[in-house]
């Protein structure tokens, strides 16, 4: 997208699986930044981000998630999660339930629902 366009479709972040860094969505990232504002996420201890041996779990990957939304002031996001990174999306809506994501995008990943 242009510097200074701002698209009416909904921001797409990225949040990629454990331990790998966002480059890994480097097609992605150049595909969709064509059409609307795209993010690359690297939750704590994944690629480049701070190693730190607190909040490596999909509840702490969840806030660093939110944090991003908020910081960026995102009002309107697709959330693609990637392998673990899944676990961490899921954890941010059951923490967040946030009504700014519109869509999420669960790719490569085996969760397990309680049904009770």
């Amino acid at each position: 997208m242009p510097p200074g366009h701002r698209s009416k479709l909904a921001t797409i972040l990225f949040v990629p699986g454990w331990i790998t860094p966002a480059d890994i969505f480097e097609e992605q990232l150049a595909y969709f930044s064509r059409t609307r504002r795209v993010v690359a996420m690297e939750p704590r201890s994944y690629g480049l981000s701070s190693q730190t041996t607190e909040g490596n779990s999909p509840e702490g990957h969840a806030r660093d998630i939110h944090t991003v939304i908020e910081q960026l002031k995102l009002a309107s996001v697709v959330i693609v999660g990637w392998s673990m990174g899944v676990e961490a999306v899921v954890a941010y809506i059951d923490q967040f339930s946030s009504k700014a994501v519109t869509r999420l995008v669960l790719v490569d990943e085996l969760l397990v629902f309680d049904r009770n």
